[in-house]
C-alpha cells in the first residue's frame, strides 16, 4: 500500500514587496486638494468678499492637511508577491486589503499612460475570472518600469508552475 501522507517537496518561493511611484502620492494631492478648493470656494464665497483673510487661513490649513493625509495615504500603499498570491493594502482611515491567489489569475496587462511614460512608470492589472465584469481584481499602480516588469516575469513563471502542477507537463 503506498504511503498516502508523503511529504510534498518544498517548491522555492520567489518573492517580491514594493510601493507606488512618488506621482500617486502627487496623484492624490491633486484630485483632494481640487475637491477640497471646490468646496471652500462654494460654501465661503461670501466669506472670501467681507474676511479674505481669514479665508485664506482657513484654505491655507485646510490645504497643509489634506498634503499630509495624502502622504500617510501613499505611505500606506503596499504591494507583495510570493508564490502564494499578490497581495494590495493601503488606507489610514479606510483600510483596504487584498489578496488574490496565485491559481486564480486569468491574465494580467501592463498599462502606461502618457505621463506615466513620461515618468517611466507603469501599472500592472490582475484579472480574475469570478469578477463578472471587465475590471481588474487588483491594480498595482504606478510601479516603476523595472518593477513592473520584474512583476509581469514573475506572474508569469509562477501561473505557469501552478497550471503544469494542475494539469501535468
Amino acid at each position: 500500500m503506498a504511503n498516502v501522507n508523503k511529504v510534498m517537496p518544498k517548491t522555492e518561493t520567489i518573492s517580491w514587496e514594493g510601493k507606488p511611484h512618488i506621482i500617486k502620492f502627487l496623484r492624490f494631492c491633486l484630485i483632494y486638494l481640487f475637491i477640497a478648493n471646490m468646496v471652500v470656494g462654494l460654501f465661503f464665497a461670501g466669506l472670501f468678499i467681507f474676511y479674505p483673510i481669514p479665508a485664506i487661513v482657513i484654505t491655507t490649513v485646510l490645504e497643509i492637511v489634506i498634503i499630509v493625509y495624502c502622504y500617510y495615504l501613499w505611505k500606506t500603499v503596499k504591494y507583495s508577491f510570493d508564490g502564494e498570491g499578490i497581495k494590495h493594502s493601503q488606507g489610514i482611515i479606510y483600510k483596504v486589503r487584498k489578496f488574490v491567489p496565485i491559481y486564480k489569475i486569468t491574465n494580467y496587462s501592463n498599462t502606461q499612460g502618457l505621463i506615466q511614460q513620461w515618468l517611466n512608470v507603469s501599472s500592472v492589472a490582475i484579472h480574475t475570472a469570478g469578477m463578472g465584469t471587465n475590471m481588474p481584481e487588483i491594480i498595482l499602480g504606478d510601479l516603476k518600469q523595472d518593477d513592473a516588469e520584474k512583476v509581469m516575469s514573475m506572474l508569469k513563471k509562477n501561473i505557469i508552475k501552478v497550471y503544469k502542477d494542475k494539469y501535468g507537463e
